[in-house]
């Protein structure tokens, strides 16, 4: 069985609000579907403002589980942990990591550096990925963009 890569973002400059859609607008360019998967309601609504928000010359086609129709979202939003609209990509912005849903081929698991019961669950989740076989990268956000790194 294939374990899918997970790549861990560490921030250090901005919040996962200002962080996660630059890094989806890649996955979108290369014509990718993303699912956001998000602890509540309540998060869902405040990354679905920032997706329609983060830059005023920008546009990340999404919805969320509040609009439904995920099948017609390239990026969809929902406190479910299921793979609503056939996504490749799963981001969890929340650090909320079960398992991961059927379909999923790359995994983006933000965490921010100032945070550290944050940075606690990072090291023991990628203790615990790298331990089940999947292929681990580290990029940390720096004052003059990604570096990547080697471990968390």
């Amino acid at each position: 069985m294939n374990k899918q890569p997970i790549t861990f973002y560490c921030l250090t400059q901005t919040p996962v609000e200002k962080a996660l859609p630059r890094v989806l607008e890649k996955a979108v360019e290369a014509g990718l579907r993303a699912k956001i998967f998000v602890k509540n309601e309540e998060r869902m609504e405040e990354l679905n403002k920032a997706l329609w928000t983060y830059h005023p010359q920008s546009f990340l086609p999404h919805g969320s589980a509040k609009e439904g129709q995920p099948d017609l979202q390239p990026i969809y939003i929902s406190a479910i942990n299921e793979n609503e609209n056939g996504a490749t990509v799963l981001a969890l912005p929340d650090q909320d990591l079960g398992e991961i849903p059927a379909g999923i081929e790359k995994v983006l698991y933000f965490y921010h550096q100032a945070f550290q019961p944050g940075v606690a669950n990072a090291k023991a989740h990628w203790a615990q990925l790298k331990e089940a076989g999947h292929p681990l990268t580290l990029w940390t956000q720096t004052a003059s963009g990604w570096e990547k790194g080697v471990g968390v």
